[in-house]
Order: C-alpha cells, then sequence, then structure tokens
C-alpha cells in the first residue's frame, strides 16, 4: 500500500478528499500546512496550492521519495534550491467570459502522467469570475527540468507555456503542475480526467524515481538549427537499383493538363500531395513532413507537364523539355513508411531535383517542435538521413543514378539538391523508432522497389476483383464507384504508438501559411465511421475493423469517442456526432459482416459510448446547449444496436433501448442519411437521388482525396439504387432495386452479406423485368426482393412458381430467376 500526505488548504479538502477517494491502494492522509507532514510516514506527498517548504524535504526526495507539486507548491524546486530559473507567478487574475470551454495539458508523446489519457487532456472548464490560479514557464523553460506537458485548449496548443515539469532527485522526484488542477472547480464535467491524471502521478509511474519503467516523452526545446554528424555512418541499405514502368491499370485517369488540379496518392503509412503541372508538392510519413517544396529542373529550365495519368498506385506525368520528353513517377509503399520518385529523360538531359525536408510535425505541433534537425550522409553522396534530436523519427534518402546534396536552411530545414545525366531514382525510407526502421529496410531487401510496387498494383486488383462492383449504362458511374473504393481504400492510415484508422483526406499544408495541417489528413470520428459504412456497402470490411478498434480504444473516460484525433497523438472530443456514428456503425458492421465476435470484444465500448449518449442527450434530441439535433443518429442507433444487444446476449440492454426509442422519435423525426445523399432515395425521389449521384462521381473521379466525397459516390449505389439492406445476424438480406427509366439493365456483383455473397442482374424484355441471382460463395441466405418506383405488377415468379404480390421471398442457394409481369 503506497502512504499519500496531501498538503492542501482547508477551504479545498473536502474537495480533494472526493476527487481522491479510492484511486487505488493508497492510504490517504490530509494535512492543512507543510510543517505538520511527518515524512517518515510519507511514500508520495502532494503539496497542492501552497507555498512553504516541508522540514527534511530534500534528504527525502534523494532517498527514493515522490512529491507531487501542484499550482503554487510548483515553486517548491525553486525553493528547493533545485531550480536555478524559477517559474512566473500566474495567480492574482481571475477567468473572465470569453475563455475557452476548457483548457488542460499537452503531453509530448507517450508519458506515465497521460496513461489512459492519449498524449493530453483537458481538466478544467472555467467559468466567469472563477480565480484561476497557478505558475507555469512562459516564453522560457526550467533550468534543470524537463518539460512534461504544455498548456492547451481543445485542439490548440500554447508551445511556449509550460505547465508540468518533472525531475530526477536521487532516488526520488518531482513532478510540478502548475496550472489547471482545481478540485473544486464550479464546472465539473472534467472531474473524470483531473482524477485520473491525479491517480496516474499520485498511484502511478508519472512521478520520476529510480525505477520508473515506463518510457517518459518529453517536450524537446524548440529546433533552430541543423546540426551536422560527422561521428556516426549510415546504416547499410539495400539496393535502389530496378526500374518500374507505367501502370497497366484500366482505371487510369489520363488527360492533357488545362489547369493546375491538385492530385494525391496515399499508402498506409504516407502519402504525396501534388499538382498536374508542377508535380510534387509535399510528402509525408505519418505523423512527419519529409517532402516540401519539390521541384524539377532541366538543363536549368522549370518543367510543366504536358499530360498527367493517374492510377490507383502511381501518379505519372509527361512534360516536353528542349532535350525531349521527360517522365516523372511517384508512389508510396503500400504498408511501410517509403516512396518513390522515378525521373525518366534523354540521356543528354540534365536533370536537377531539389525538395526541402523540415520533419514538421503534424499538427499542432509548431515547427521545430521536435528540436533542432541532425544530418548524416555518406561521402559518396548517395545517402542522406535526417532525425529530430527530440523524436525517434528518422528518414533516408538514397539516389539510383545521381549525386545527392545538402544545405542548411532555417526552421530548421535541410535543402536538398539530386544532380544526374538522362535519368535517376530517388527512395525515401522512414522508421517512427528503430524497430519501425528496420521493418521498412527489410521490406525494401525483400522486395526491391519494384517489388513494392507490385505489391500496390496487387492490392489494387484485389481491391477491384474482391470488393463490390456495378455495372449500369452510364460508364461514368461504373468508374467513379471503382475510384471510391479506391478513395476510400487511401484513406486508411496508421502511425505507430497511436493507432490505424480512416483520415479525412489528403491535401497540402495551410491556407496562406504553412499549419502544418495536410488536407484533413488525420483522424476524425464521425467522418472516419461515415466512411467505414460505405466502405461496409461495396465489400471492404479492413477499414471498418480497424476504425472501430481505434474509436474503441481511443474512447475518454466518460465514453465519448473522439471528434478527432491528429496522427501526432493529439484527441480531442467536442460534440456527440462522433459517439453517435461510432454506435451506428457498430450496429451496421454486424448487419454487413455478422462477426459478432469482433463486436464482443468491443462491447464494453460500444455500451460505455451507448451510456454517454444516454447521460447527455437531451428529450428534445440535442446534446450540449446549441448542438444540432441528434435524433437522426440516435433514433436508428438505438433500433439497430437493439437486434446486436440481443445478438450478443445482453437483453436487459436490448429492452432498455427498446424503451427509447419512442421517446427519441417523438423528439426527431428527421432522416439519418443526409450526409451519404440518400434522402432523395430514402424519400422516392429516385431521379434527384440519380443528379445529385452523378455530381458526386463527377468529384470523386478528379485527382482530390476526400473520404466523406468518395462514401457519397459510392454508397447511393448500393443503399440508394439497389437498395440493399443487410441483416447478416439472421443471414438474410432485402434487395429493393430502382431500374431507372431508359435503363434497359444494370448489374451488381459480389455483394457481400456476412459470408455470403451474391451477384444480381436485372433487366427489361418484352415488357417485364428479369432478376437473375446467383449465391456465388458461402452458405444460403434469405433475400427479400422487390422492385421500386414501378406501378404493382400482377405477378412475380421465382424460379417459375408464381407467388402472389410483389415482393419475393427465397433462400439463394444457386442460381435463381425472378420475373415480374406487369
Amino acid at each position: 500500500m503506497r502512504r499519500l500526505t496531501a498538503v492542501v488548504p482547508a477551504e479545498e479538502q473536502r474537495a480533494v478528499a472526493e476527487l481522491i477517494r479510492g484511486l487505488g491502494d493508497i492510504q490517504v492522509t490530509l494535512a492543512a500546512a507543510p510543517d505538520a507532514v511527518d515524512l517518515e510516514r510519507v511514500d508520495v506527498l502532494w503539496v497542492h496550492a501552497l507555498r512553504g517548504l516541508v522540514p527534511g524535504l530534500l534528504p527525502w526526495l534523494e532517498a527514493g521519495g515522490r512529491l507531487l507539486a501542484t499550482l503554487d507548491a510548483a515553486w517548491l524546486p525553486a525553493e528547493l534550491g533545485i531550480e536555478p530559473i524559477p517559474p512566473e507567478d500566474l495567480t492574482s487574475h481571475k477567468s473572465a467570459s470569453g475563455l475557452p470551454a476548457c483548457l488542460g495539458l499537452a503531453a509530448f508523446g507517450s508519458h506515465p502522467l497521460f496513461e489512459h489519457l492519449d498524449q493530453g487532456t483537458c481538466t478544467w472548464a472555467p467559468t466567469a469570475n472563477e480565480a484561476r490560479r497557478g505558475v507555469a514557464y512562459t516564453g522560457n523553460r526550467p533550468k534543470d527540468g524537463a518539460v512534461v506537458a504544455v498548456a492547451s485548449s481543445g485542439a490548440e496548443l500554447d508551445p511556449d507555456r509550460a505547465v508540468a515539469w518533472e525531475y530526477r532527485v536521487g532516488q526520488g522526484g518531482i513532478l510540478c503542475i502548475g496550472a489547471f488542477v482545481h478540485p473544486g472547480a464550479t464546472d465539473q464535467r472534467f472531474a473524470p480526467q483531473l482524477r485520473i491524471l491525479l491517480q496516474n502521478a499520485i498511484a502511478g509511474q508519472a512521478i520520476p524515481h529510480e525505477e520508473r519503467p515506463s518510457p517518459s516523452r518529453v517536450w524537446p526545446p524548440p529546433g533552430h538549427s541543423v546540426q551536422h554528424n560527422v561521428t556516426t555512418a549510415l546504416p547499410p541499405t539495400p539496393s535502389v537499383h530496378g526500374a518500374w514502368g507505367a501502370s497497366s491499370s484500366p482505371l487510369a485517369i489520363e488527360a492533357g493538363v488545362d489547369t493546375d488540379a491538385p492530385w494525391t496518392l496515399g499508402g498506409r503509412r504516407g502519402f504525396l500531395v501534388g499538382r498536374e503541372q508542377h508535380g510534387l508538392q509535399e510528402a509525408w510519413m505519418h505523423p512527419f513532413r519529409v517532402f516540401r517544396d519539390a521541384g524539377l529542373r532541366v538543363d536549368g529550365a522549370a518543367v510543366t507537364s504536358t499530360k498527367i495519368r493517374l492510377a490507383p498506385e502511381q501518379v505519372e506525368r509527361a512534360a516536353t523539355t528542349s532535350r525531349g520528353l521527360v517522365i516523372e513517377r511517384w508512389s508510396t509503399a503500400l504498408e511501410v513508411p517509403a516512396l518513390f520518385w522515378s525521373i525518366n529523360g534523354p540521356e543528354a538531359a540534365s536533370l536537377t531535383a531539389t525538395w526541402t525536408t523540415d520533419l514538421r510535425r503534424m499538427w499542432p505541433y509548431p515547427a521545430g517542435a521536435c528540436g533542432d534537425l541532425l544530418l548524416t550522409r555518406d561521402p559518396d553522396g548517395r545517402r542522406a538521413m535526417v532525425q529530430a534530436v527530440g523524436d525517434p523519427f528518422r528518414v533516408m534518402f538514397i539516389v539510383d543514378h545521381g549525386a545527392l546534396e545538402s544545405r542548411t536552411l532555417e526552421g530548421p530545414a535541410v535543402g536538398f539538391t539530386v544532380r544526374a545525366a538522362g535519368h535517376c531514382r530517388l527512395v525515401a525510407l522512414a522508421g517512427a523508432d528503430e524497430a519501425d526502421w528496420v521493418r521498412t529496410v527489410q521490406m525494401l531487401d525483400r522486395r526491391g522497389v519494384p517489388g513494392m510496387m507490385s505489391q500496390r498494383v496487387q492490392h489494387a486488383r484485389q481491391l477491384a476483383s474482391y470488393a463490390t462492383g456495378i455495372t449500369t449504362p452510364e460508364p461514368r458511374l461504373d468508374e467513379a464507384f471503382e475510384w471510391a473504393k479506391v478513395r476510400m481504400d487511401e484513406c486508411l492510415a496508421g502511425t505507430p504508438g497511436i493507432g490505424r484508422s480512416l483520415v479525412a483526406g489528403y491535401g497540402a499544408s495551410g491556407l496562406g501559411r504553412d499549419d502544418g495541417r495536410p488536407g484533413a489528413a488525420w483522424y476524425f470520428g464521425g467522418d472516419a465511421c461515415r466512411t467505414a459504412m460505405a466502405q461496409l456497402a461495396v465489400g471492404d470490411r479492413d477499414g471498418p475493423r480497424d476504425v472501430l478498434k481505434f474509436l474503441s480504444l481511443t474512447q475518454d473516460v466518460r465514453g465519448a469517442v473522439a471528434s478527432e484525433c491528429t496522427t501526432s497523438g493529439r484527441a480531442w472530443y467536442d460534440g456527440m456526432d462522433s459517439t453517435l456514428h461510432y454506435l451506428l456503425l457498430a450496429a451496421r458492421f454486424a448487419a454487413w459482416t455478422g462477426e459478432l465476435d469482433l463486436l464482443a470484444r468491443h462491447w464494453v465500448a460500444i455500451r460505455r459510448a451507448y451510456r454517454f449518449c444516454c447521460e447527455s442527450i437531451t428529450d428534445n434530441g440535442t446534446g450540449e446547449p446549441g448542438e444540432l439535433s441528434l435524433g437522426p443518429c440516435w433514433i436508428p442507433a438505438l433500433e439497430e444496436l437493439e437486434a446486436l444487444a440481443d445478438a450478443l446476449g445482453y437483453p436487459e440492454v436490448a429492452e432498455e433501448m427498446r424503451n427509447r426509442i419512442p421517446r427519441a422519435r417523438g423528439a426527431s423525426d428527421c432522416s439519418p442519411d443526409g450526409w451519404a445523399g440518400l434522402e432523395d432515395w430514402v424519400s422516392g425521389r429516385f431521379d434527384a437521388g440519380l443528379a445529385r449521384w452523378f455530381e458526386r462521381a463527377a468529384f470523386v473521379r478528379s485527382g482530390a482525396n476526400q473520404a466523406i466525397a468518395a462514401a457519397q459516390a459510392a454508397l447511393p449505389a448500393i443503399a440508394g439504387l439497389w437498395g440493399v439492406r443487410p441483416d447478416a445476424v439472421n443471414q438474410a438480406v432485402a434487395i429493393q432495386p430502382w431500374l431507372p427509366p431508359g435503363w434497359e439493365g444494370m448489374a451488381i456483383e459480389r455483394l457481400r452479406v456476412g459470408r455470403s455473397v451474391l451477384d444480381v442482374r436485372l433487366r427489361r424484355r418484352f415488357g417485364q423485368v428479369v432478376a437473375r441471382v446467383e449465391r456465388t460463395h458461402g452458405p444460403r441466405i434469405h433475400v427479400e426482393f422487390r422492385l421500386r418506383g414501378v406501378a404493382a405488377p400482377s405477378s412475380v415468379l421465382v424460379d417459375d412458381v408464381e407467388l402472389g404480390g410483389a415482393r419475393a421471398g427465397f433462400e439463394a442457394d444457386g442460381h435463381h430467376v425472378l420475373i415480374w409481369r406487369d
């Protein structure tokens, strides 16, 4: 049992006692003054909002004692003589209206203070005229202490204000949290987060000591310069010889360049952003930018594209120069952080490729957040590695058929130039840490550059042939559907130590300024769920599985699902949208896949999210004041989760959900499908739904990548045009297609419901409508089939058996023919 003595002002002792009750295996003693503490009976000392030394404190620390100093007590290291630079006093003023809705602490990475709190948390919601007390380092840093956290407000950081810092003292240590620790705060909404923060300090490993086992990342000093490493040789890397050619994908978009439209290409660990005329702009390997301001000159003249070709696995541009045709190709590896840049021109052409590497960490971290850069080069000018002093991430550039030059830039940054004659190739390899780096190098060694490109080609072919496909009389819709599958799949991205989920989309950084936001290339909870639901409909289940896992693991202590989480690890929880769509995704995942074992593993998180919604959503269907109606998601979530709860063996939860549905429906009767462009299909406005689908299809065929736009180009085909409603838990599916006037027929292939796969073809013939349904894989499945948007037929035949009414129900166990007679 750990013995805690908390030295707390008398007026706050009740609030402190309530907050730390039941924190673990600890014995608590409260004291009102430092001189009342008997350190011989103390393992952990917490001094809160008081100045003054405890007698014998320094020897006690050196012998292994642990001190938590919060608010005014954060002066203690200076008063003990441990820290020569004292913090600033921020005690005197009160908070006023207009302050952020929440204030808290942001870590630089994994630290035991933030266990179960991602990489930071809000701990205080200030109210008007509430005293804002505390101390911090503003514009400077402790000289001998390590900065654990800076101030934050939701998504935003204040990197110049250190609010938590720590010291090793002999066998013990001190953790100071100078701000935002208010056990008696008027608004208690962040009390659960504050409680966990204190638990990590008091009962966990957050306070430095001799045997602290957990990794403890701290904020490095801001970077300003590039250091040249001349003492350490670069690690060995495999050969990067071997060219790759033009894409053979039938899905490629090839066009002359009339505008400078953007293009993107994503892999699991990174992505490229460019423009049609000017080529590559940026490259990111989550969560760092490794390329910016890329360019190519031939014989000293800038190159402008004349033709661009976008394929699922690479981007190619052609340019006509005075020397002849120059072709550039760019791609990323599928699963590891590696990218490739190939330049091929006339043998006599002088090629100069340039780019800048600044290792900008994904927002909200500022430029230079990881400290100074370290540059290591091979003497022969073939390889160079860039690392940041404060982070284990590293990137190596390897040149084939060219010479690599470098120069240091402000920022800090490194400017690179490759000079070659006729042709050259550049490979960039990265690793988030040593183990990740080794995996990347081993992949290159095993496959080589052509093999890694082939892996992307094979993945694209598998996505095209395994996932659902459609055939219509409109090739634009069919092609857009295939591109939508590719775009959604490209948005599945992972960062070691953070997780893997769907990002919202890719783009270049900044809108008029470099703010470290490349498009929307981070994890949005609601967008990820909506995109994952579209992936389920097209038979792609990898993304939805990862989204469910990621959002389950990043839930906050209340059960709320992250509204946003950057690839650098900063998460926040604004509003209810993400939590509701997480519940809806869980239900839709069951309906499409029937994988109850996976949902059972996430049931604790699903149930916590459900409880959070029950406590937060009012009877009129809204959440926090000013929030839009939540009924459109809450109602279907309740309706569909009820069946899931029953299937998983929780009848009491299912009954509770059933009882909530009428009240929620009375508060809101809006359709939940507006985000997907399905509202017209649901309400029977089929022509309008088709027109909207054409609009979405045109956008997704461009070079831009937005996950929701891709979802809105895919889901209307399955849930709108074909009207598919899956029920994999009960091994059933409803198919209710609308055959547009003027279309002679249409087809859907590889429709996946549970473990069953169906092909369906629909066509008009001699005044009749004929459907052919074939089960091509998996167990038999019950099909309910009816036509929408047509006058009621006189009868329907299923395998030559006439049925009354317009609806046909049958067990799909092979090949079946349905005929509707006028």
